[in-house]
């Protein structure tokens, strides 16, 4: 978030697109392959999310567009 309040063009971390055969899904974990859809970049790998930053998360449907803003929390043994 603090990459899009001082940049008119923030880093994408990760960046998926669908061809045509995506299937429905209601959720996902950050980083793993999604079905049907495949990294914007050929080969491009997510980069890693920090703990306690605050990201948002863009997604786009033919008929649904939206975002959603987080907050990685550090994992605990």
């Amino acid at each position: 978030m603090s990459d899009l309040e001082t940049n008119k063009y923030p880093h994408e971390l990760w960046h998926l697109v669908s061809e045509s055969n995506s299937v429905p899904i209601k959720d996902f974990p950050y980083g793993i392959s999604v079905k049907g859809m495949h990294p914007s970049i050929k080969g491009a790998q997510p980069d890693p999310l920090e703990p306690n930053v605050q990201y948002r998360l863009y997604f786009e449907t033919a008929s649904y567009k939206g975002d959603h803003d987080f907050t990685p929390q550090p994992r605990t043994p």
